[in-house]
């Protein structure tokens, strides 16, 4: 039985031995298996690390040496022994794959790891710009050198090149060497006979407090002849512009959106308003005059000039001048602005107005405005404030166009996010604030495209900002959950620390000064954070989204980083002290009480509000708040403009990673053995070898640190094995002994 069994097998293995195609399938069918078994090992770790190994160091080269390979074992499978005859296309197809890799060494992909270094890689990126052959002439001369070793007799170069040729080849190669530094001179040690009365000066004894060239004057004072030392700048690797391919992004035709009804209040309703408005303060014995009439949609505000009052006064007696009349003169005296503002309940009565504002005095004019809700409030439309010329304007100047709406004088309200730099939105439920954040976001995306302008939006309510999924200008689709927000923010502050390390490489203050300088390195597009509901974040980690949003609003205007937060609960417990001083600008909707008026923009007025987009917009262009009202925008519209930008194609767009670092630890993959040791860890280690049992107190006293360093230092020694367990009510056993 078992002699039979060898047998067959010593059969089996004679046939595989004799039959190429046995041998293929066998081969075959223990790759599947062995792929089949490890096939979770093989998708989630070995492929990942070796294609980013192979992108990293060869780019996309790895597809022609791929094919070079295939190409000549078939080649060799073919021919067997004859393949040796064709050593010359063996060669001239090394020299054509290490062409291509200079090539590919000249461009950047559209994002990645390939876009980081080159198409071809570190490989190719070494023989393009790092070879001492300039890679332009390198590519050159192999090319040449393949063509003649393929096709001598038919090749224009010949090996005996002329004299010219090797010298300007030579000259290249002279160019693309690195000089050799000098070595420092040794010195002499021994003292001479006009040294020995002199000071002794230790050139490694640093010298405090004393510039570079006084530390060289007094060397020389002393005698003593210092190195040649080779100033070394920090200069920091340049990195050619990303080559961009393919069709350019277009920003949308305003065709896709729609123009409001074309009706303003009449004439005569206004003058029977402002004729009410005079009999009603002079009924009360304020003289005020009508002199100007500013219609907008939802309010129309006029403008009162105080009168005079006339009232007698007696003049002093001037002893001096023996003037000692005492006849009564008139004298007018200009009307309050306290005794209108005091009559705003009678106005709002004689009206039949729902609410009043007094703005007194309006910013820069000599008037008292009164804004008088209008019977008939009309819709703005967003694509007519878009046309505005101030859109225009602002994209000129590489701005980020905001259309809110229109003023309570007629005018479009648009402003500039980058000149804000940050905006706080607040407003009870159905006063229209995600109307209004859908507004800022289609005019942000009807006006700049996804190379220039990026989004993450943040949505905890799932309803809102969840039909913008599908845009380019997306880094990831919409966060709807709390602790995914949380982690996406901290990324975006990794995001503006590496962007600051590329500012100060290339040498600029901020983005605007990177944008179009010579030497940038990579594309950096403006990056705006929109957050609906500012109170779910703040339920869930309150003190990380506080400390990320203030870090955010504090740094990120240089790095082009902007935020645009909303919230329909403005306590302060949401809004917090931190959070308000870093966002100046804010817009506020109608709220329940004065009190959530001042909280969000330390004054009152938002209490009186109409609702339905009806804002007050506080910005550091204006002293004091402007109403607005909000331009409104259908489902429909919305729908029309993400439908083209989800169709659209255009160049490839950079990566914008939000990973967290490994050693960060919000990051569910952070493990706490990669956390950096204590300086103190080794006197604590060393400490706890002299004792049986250690404690955080004894730590305290013998270290001399705080509490918290020293639970630090016991959760270390933890970890370490140096000490066991906690045990309630005891300290902690020494497992290792010095």
């Amino acid at each position: 039985m078992f002699t039979s069994i060898l047998t067959n097998i010593k059969k089996l293995t004679r046939e595989l031995s004799d039959n190429p195609s046995s041998q293929a399938i066998v081969l075959l069918t223990a790759s599947a298996i062995i792929i089949y078994l490890q096939k979770d090992y093989l998708i989630d770790t070995f492929i990942p690390k070796m294609n980013g190994f192979i992108l990293t160091y060869i780019g996309y080269g790895f597809i022609t040496l791929l094919i070079f390979t295939i190409g000549w074992i078939t080649a060799a499978i073919r021919f067997k022994r004859k393949i040796t005859i064709y050593w010359q296309r063996f060669i001239s197809s090394i020299l054509l794959i290490i062409s291509i890799q200079i090539l590919l060494g000249a461009f950047k992909g559209p994002q990645g790891i390939v876009f980081r270094e080159t198409m071809g890689g570190r490989f190719g990126d070494y023989l393009w710009k790092d070879f001492y052959i300039p890679g332009a002439i390198f590519l050159l001369v192999l090319l040449l050198l393949a063509f003649y070793i393929s096709w001598p007799k038919l090749s224009i170069v010949k090996i005996k090149s002329s004299k010219l040729y090797l010298l300007a080849f030579f000259y290249f190669i002279s160019k693309r060497l690195k000089p050799i530094p000098k070595k420092p001179r040794v010195l002499d040690k021994t003292p001479g006979p006009e040294q020995k009365d002199k000071p002794k000066f230790n050139l490694n004894e640093p010298v405090k407090n004393v510039s570079g060239n006084q530390a060289l004057n007094q060397q020389n004072k002393i005698g003593i002849e210092s190195p040649e030392i080779e100033e070394k700048p920090n200069k920091v690797k340049q990195i050619t512009r990303a080559f961009t391919f393919g069709k350019p992004w277009s920003i949308p035709e305003m065709s896709l959106l729609e123009y409001g009804p074309e009706v303003s209040i009449s004439t005569n309703e206004s003058q029977l308003v402002a004729e009410k408005i005079e009999e009603t303060l002079q009924n009360h014995g304020i003289e005020v005059e009508v002199n100007q009439v500013k219609p907008g949609p939802t309010v129309t505000m006029y403008g009162l000039t105080p009168g005079w009052t006339r009232k007698a006064r007696k003049p002093k007696k001037n002893d001096a001048q023996g003037d000692n009349s005492n006849e009564d003169t008139d004298k007018g005296i200009r009307v309050k602005v306290d005794s209108i503002v005091a009559r705003e309940k009678d106005l709002a009565l004689a009206l039949a107005a729902p609410s009043l504002r007094i703005e007194a005095p309006v910013p820069g004019e000599s008037i008292v405005g009164i804004e008088v809700p209008n019977k008939t409030p009309l819709v703005v439309s967003l694509r007519k404030t878009l046309e505005n010329e101030k859109v225009n304007k602002i994209k000129s100047e590489n701005g980020i166009p905001l259309a809110l709406g229109q003023g309570s004088n007629g005018e479009a309200t648009v402003t500039d996010l980058r000149k804000l730099p940050h905006l706080l939105i607040a407003g009870s439920t159905g006063s229209g604030k995600s109307v209004c954040i859908n507004t800022l976001l289609i005019s942000m995306i009807t006006q700049m495209t996804p190379d220039k302008l990026r989004l993450l939006l943040i949505d905890p309510k799932r309803v809102e900002l969840t039909p913008f999924n599908g845009i380019p200008h997306l880094i990831s689709p919409v966060v709807v959950e709390p602790e995914d927000a949380v982690k996406s923010l901290k990324g975006l502050l990794e995001e503006m620390i590496r962007r600051y390390k590329v500012l100060e490489a290339v040498g600029v203050r901020n983005i605007d000064g990177y944008i179009n300088h010579p030497k940038a390195i990579e594309p950096m597009p403006y990056l705006v954070i929109a957050i609906d509901e500012l109170a779910d974040l703040m339920m869930t980690a309150p003190y990380e989204v506080e400390q990320t949003l203030t870090r955010l609003a504090q740094l990120g205007r240089a790095t082009g980083i902007h935020l645009i937060v909303a919230t329909q609960r403005p306590s302060v417990d949401v809004v917090t002290g931190l959070i308000k001083a870093n966002f100046p600008s804010r817009i506020s909707f109608a709220v329940v009480s004065q009190i959530d008026s001042r909280t969000i923009l330390d004054s009152s007025g938002a209490e009186k509000l109409l609702g339905k987009g009806d804002m007050l917009f506080l910005s550091s262009d204006f002293p004091k708040a402007q109403r607005v009202q909000g331009a409104y925008l259908s489902d429909e519209e919305i729908n029309k403009i993400i439908d083209y930008w989800s169709t659209l194609k255009g160049t490839p767009l950079p990566e914008i990673s939000l990973e967290l670092p490994v050693n960060d630890i919000t990051n569910p993959d952070f493990d706490a053995g990669d956390f950096p040791k204590d300086e103190l860890f080794g006197k604590a280690s060393e400490l706890a070898g002299r004792y049986s049992h250690i404690s955080t107190s004894l730590l305290q006293r013998k270290l001399r640190v705080g509490y918290p360093r020293a639970a630090r230092l016991i959760d270390q020694l933890e970890d370490s094995g140096v000490i066991g367990p906690e045990e309630p009510g005891k300290s902690r056993e020494v497992l290792i002994q010095s």
